[in-house]
């Protein structure tokens, strides 16, 4: 997309591309790859994993300006007392990750992906001064994905960055239980949903 708007030397470096898109919007530099993106100090890069072609739900819980911005965040939960250990964790969890999509353990992976996102809220609710994104809207949707994880013992990998909205990441094989996720979430809150994944679309 880039090399279409505005022609550069580096062509198809996406690896300078993603350096580049950094600087504006960090989220933004995992972009260029996908559907697995590993975004590690100034550039993203792709992650070969066997798992492709996912579907992907966002319910919006909470779409207004956020009162803390991301970047004063990461700035806050090095104030909590459960900010040590963290970065550790956070790289035994990608490890652990890594490894259970690699060997198609999506059940492994989910819990990993739920206990990741679980730890940095608390950092959130627990730094000087406490704040938090999860709103009970938030609440009632990952308590909705627990009780259908329960029942069907499958689902999506659930998730949530750092905001109020819920991500939740189907396979390709569970394209029936992503529809009926959306249409079910439908019902109370805006939901934005994206089928499999399209080629030189980022």
């Amino acid at each position: 997309m880039f090399q279409k708007l505005n022609p550069q030397p580096w062509g198809q470096d996406k690896k300078t591309l993603s350096e580049l898109s950094r600087q504006g919007s960090g989220s933004s530099c995992r972009s260029l790859f996908g559907p697995w993106a590993l975004w590690k100090e100034e550039y993203a890069q792709q992650m070969n994993l066997p798992i492709q072609n996912l579907h992907h739900i966002v319910v919006v819980v909470e779409d207004s300006k956020k009162e803390v911005s991301s970047s004063d965040a990461h700035k806050l939960v090095t104030t909590s007392l459960r900010f040590t250990g963290r970065p550790e964790r956070a790289e035994l969890r990608l490890a652990d990750l890594s490894q259970a999509l690699q060997f198609e353990d999506w059940h492994m992976a989910r819990q990993i992906v739920w206990d990741e996102f679980i730890d940095m809220h608390r950092l959130f609710e627990t730094s000087q001064p406490p704040f938090s994104y999860m709103t009970d809207g938030s609440k009632q949707v990952l308590e909705e994905c627990q009780k259908l994880w329960n029942r069907w013992q499958d689902g999506p990998l659930v998730t949530m960055d750092a905001g109020a909205n819920v991500h939740m990441l189907f396979r390709n094989d569970q394209r029936k239980s992503f529809e009926e996720y959306r249409e079910h979430f439908k019902k109370t809150f805006k939901v934005l949903a994206f089928a499999g994944v399209k080629d030189n679309v980022h």
